[in-house]
Order: C-alpha cells, then structure tokens, then sequence
C-alpha cells in the first residue's frame, strides 16, 4: 500500500500545484491572475519534464546494468565449459588428485544449476579456486605443460579470465552509474516513487590473482 501511494506522487505533484493555483486565483485581484496561471503552468511544465526525463534515464541504465550482468554471465559460462577439457587433460597426468577433480566437477555443477546471481557468482569464485589448483597439479608435468592441448587450454583460459575482468569493469561502471542518479536529489524521491533501488556490486573474481608460480605465459 505504501509502495502504490509514492508511486502515485510524481503524478500527484502537478495537481497539487494547478490546485494551489485556483485556489491563489479565487482570493487574488484580477490582475494577477494572468501572470500567476503562467508561471503555475511553467512550473507544473518543468516538474513533469524532470520526472519524465529522470524515470527515463533511470530505466536506461538499469538495462545497461542487466546488459553488463549478461556479458559477465556468458564469460563465466565460457569458464564453466572449459572446466571438464582441463580435468580430462590433467587428470591423464595426475590420477592421485582425484578428491580435487571431483571437487573442481562438482563447484562447476553448482555454478551452472545456481537459482540466482549471488549463488552463481559464489560458486564461479570457488571454481577459480578448485581451476587454479589444477594448474598448479599440471605443473609439476613438463610433459604435461608442453603438450599442445594442455597449452590451447591455458590460451583459452588466459582469455577468457581477461573478457571476464573486462565485463566485470563494464558491469561495475553501469551500477556506479545508475546507483549515483537514483541517488541524486531530486532524483532521489522520483526514482524511489516509481520503485528503483540500488543495483549491488558482485565481486567476480578473476585469473588477474592466480598465484604467481601458475604462468599463463606460453610464449616462453
């Protein structure tokens, strides 16, 4: 109920101002009138431009922020799918790992099945964990680090850490964006009305704190 009466607020303060208006007419000499009707109309003019104008902005970049949520989320998803080839790979090497590959299995299970984005970004964190300890494992195989395949997988997984981190500053840049002008006076009380709440910050993690001794550099 609260909610639908503020709702109603940037629709009720135009009425609000024409009502004050006839009422300042009925009582003021007739002289007055003229002057005080335009400048009741130009500021009922400029309070329906700035709501409309704020609600707008507002709506744009809320959708910017879905829009970078969705770029995170197809990267994370290109993390996931490169999980079960680096498993294969590195478990040909290292069979006595294997509590640490089926627990790398099932973080990547409980990231695709998450039910919301809090949970996904969890678990995509602690797979990069269960990724980096892999890597680790896989170094202690110069056989393993030269093969080809092992190599295409570090290629790909450099690459997709770095799209990851790009989206990341893109998703960060549209909340800052859209938080700071809902949070505006006197955007503030318009955005509020119309129901826009602050967008959160996730913290992604990245293969830019993979330990130093795990090298993504395959030109040496």
């Amino acid at each position: 109920m609260e909610n639908k009466r503020r709702s109603k607020l940037p629709i009720i303060l135009p009425i609000l101002v024409i009502a004050a208006g006839a009422v300042a007419m009925a009582v003021l000499s007739p002289e007055l009138l003229l002057p005080i009707s335009i400048m009741l109309v130009f500021i009922d003019l400029i309070l329906i431009i700035k709501v409309v104008s704020a609600y707008n902005r507002a709506i744009k970049l809320r959708n910017k922020v879905a829009e970078g949520l969705s770029l995170v989320d197809i990267h994370l998803k290109m993390r996931f799918d490169l999980v079960p080839n680096l498993v294969r790979v590195v478990k040909g090497y290292a069979e006595h790992e294997k509590e640490l590959f089926k627990e790398v299995t099932a973080l990547r299970k409980q990231a695709i099945s998450a039910e919301n984005e809090t949970d996904k970004i969890d678990c995509a964190n602690k797979l990069l964990e269960g990724i980096k300890s892999v890597v680790v494992v896989a170094e202690a195989y110069p056989e393993l680090k030269s093969s080809s395949v092992y190599k295409k997988l570090m290629t790909n997984l450099a690459e997709i850490e770095d799209r990851i981190v790009a989206s990341r500053r893109i998703y960060d840049s549209n909340v800052n964006f859209y938080n700071t002008h809902i949070e505006k006076f006197p955007n503030n009380v318009i955005c509020g009305c119309f129901g826009f709440t602050k967008e959160k910050l996730f913290k992604v993690e990245t293969g830019e704190r993979i330990a130093p001794e795990v090298d993504f550099d395959l030109n040496k």
